[in-house]
């Protein structure tokens, strides 16, 4: 059920920043690093997406604080 709840909040978050790509009032790479973040808990290739954003997009990746990933 744990990992249920991962898939579907990380896979919400990279939608809504999906969206937020083209609406101006949304920060859509925050939410998209946000839902990189609880996704690279369980997937190999989500921290190798979120490295490499990190890597291309800093302010954003300080914005979102991953000092806390795990």
């Amino acid at each position: 059920m744990k990992k249920a709840g991962f898939f579907v909040g990380g896979w919400s978050l990279i939608g809504l920043g999906i969206a937020g790509l083209a609406l101006p009032f949304v920060p859509g790479i925050v939410f998209i690093l946000l839902g990189l973040v609880i996704l690279s808990s369980q997937y190999v290739w989500a921290q190798r997406v979120l490295a490499w954003l990190c890597r291309k997009f800093p302010t954003a990746a300080r914005y979102v604080d991953l000092r806390w990933r795990a």
